[in-house]
């Protein structure tokens, strides 16, 4: 996944935008160039934000290399997920606290870390 800044996608079209508009003198290329504006503030207003999906998580296989992409709530449905390419037992460790500084207590040898403690789903 690559985030980007939309904020200032939007501000710099815009004032590119602007500048484009000052130099063009003839009125259909400026019409062009307004609607050509608007759509792409659109799609950058309408583009999903990270808050918005703050549920998807993507992490790379370490034994097919594949990417899964999946909506999951690491609260609910704990750490652990299986590749949907090859089956692989992973961790999803970008939704791990070590990310931001937390310890990693990951134990090579068993497999296991301090979040294989999973909850139950309540019926």
């Amino acid at each position: 996944m690559r985030l980007i800044d939309a904020d200032k996608m939007a501000t710099e079209e815009l004032a590119a935008f602007i500048f484009v508009q000052s130099k063009i003198n003839d009125a259909a290329n400026r019409d062009i160039n307004s609607i050509v504006h608007t759509k792409i503030q659109r799609l950058i207003a309408d583009t999903p934000t990270v808050e918005d999906g703050d549920n998807d998580v993507t992490e790379q296989c370490p034994e097919c290399g594949n990417e899964a992409w999946l909506k999951w709530d690491v609260n609910r449905d704990g750490y652990t997920i299986y590749c949907p390419y090859c089956g692989y037992r992973m961790k999803l460790c970008s939704m791990c606290d070590a990310r931001d500084g937390g310890k990693c207590d990951w134990d090579n040898e068993t497999g296991k870390c301090k979040h294989d403690t999973r909850s139950r789903r309540t019926k």
